[in-house]
């Protein structure tokens, strides 16, 4: 954590200014602190990941399992050796779109919402200007602790900071973000991916905007019936609403004047490819749109 962030953040409790306790330096940045807000709440800084105590979800994304098993750059390199080729490449189509958008960006503030195991601030952190202020946040702290020492091997010049927090609830204060981008971790917030919508909009400037990758699918589909049973099945029912383009876009629009849905790329999933998750869905129809929204 970089001291800058001290003038952005809010106790996610109460809302109330937050004082910076104790602190260990390494360089300009601070590795070991506690954060104290008016109220007595006391959040700690380790690893320089400031944690908010939020939990990993339990249905989906639990990287401090997976990092039990193997070290994060294996997990890494195996998640990526199980993508087909043509999976990478839609995906690159996705990231190339956020990278002009928020690469030419100087001395703005960058708030990536869920950024899981980092990609987009991977590809961020290979051409951003130094003086972008980027923020990542995700429920997991041991993810991000991770994506903090991928982005400085990267990009040792960008001072980015790194917060586990719920982003349903965002500890950052109202209009104190340039833009609000997330790389379909917004999509994958389950039954509270309208929340993380409401909140990207909440921390926004006036001028900002929200960057937000989605998949959509058809409702009349396989997928969305394998989709919509898994979800049921582990108490979440309704959660897979999300991946409907009239859902989708409606969630948007509840809290932006200006809502845009570029579809970036689609295709049909081939059947033969292996699945790393239930969508998109093999033999069907699916679509990579970007959600470009302003207030």
């Amino acid at each position: 954590m970089y001291h800058e962030l001290l003038n952005l953040i809010e106790c996610p409790l109460c809302r109330s200014k937050l004082t910076l306790s104790t602190a260990k330096m390494s360089e300009e940045e601070i590795i070991e602190g506690t954060l104290i807000c008016n109220e007595g709440h006391r959040f700690s800084i380790r690893n320089g990941v400031v944690d908010f105590c939020s939990e990993e979800q339990s249905l989906i994304n639990q990287w401090s399992e997976a990092y039990k098993e193997m070290d994060y750059e294996a997990y890494d390199a195996h998640i990526e050796q199980m993508k087909s080729s043509r999976e990478k490449e839609l995906q690159q189509l996705v990231l190339n779109q956020f990278i002009r958008e928020i690469c030419p960006l100087k001395d703005k503030v960058v708030v990536d919402i869920a950024s899981g195991r980092g990609m987009l601030l991977t590809a961020l952190a290979a051409c951003a200007d130094a003086s972008l202020r980027l923020i990542a946040t995700d429920l997991s702290f041991e993810v991000l602790m991770y994506d903090r020492l991928k982005l400085k091997k990267r990009n040792p010049k960008l001072r980015a900071n790194f917060i586990a927090c719920d982003a349903a609830n965002l500890p950052l204060k109202s209009h104190c973000a340039d833009r609000t981008v997330s790389f379909f971790g917004i999509a994958n917030m389950l039954d509270s991916t309208e929340h993380g919508i409401r909140e990207a909009a909440r921390i926004l400037k006036t001028d900002g905007a929200l960057f937000n990758a989605f998949l959509h699918i058809q409702e009349a589909s396989q997928g969305f019936e394998a989709v919509r049973k898994f979800y049921a099945e582990h108490q979440s029912p309704g959660a897979e609403t999300v991946y409907l383009p009239e859902i989708a876009a409606r969630m948007h629009e509840n809290h932006f004047a200006n809502v845009q849905c570029e579809i970036v790329c689609e295709d049909i999933k081939d059947s033969a490819e292996s699945a790393l998750d239930l969508l998109p869905y093999p033999g069907e129809w699916f679509a990579y749109v970007i959600y470009r929204c302003s207030i």
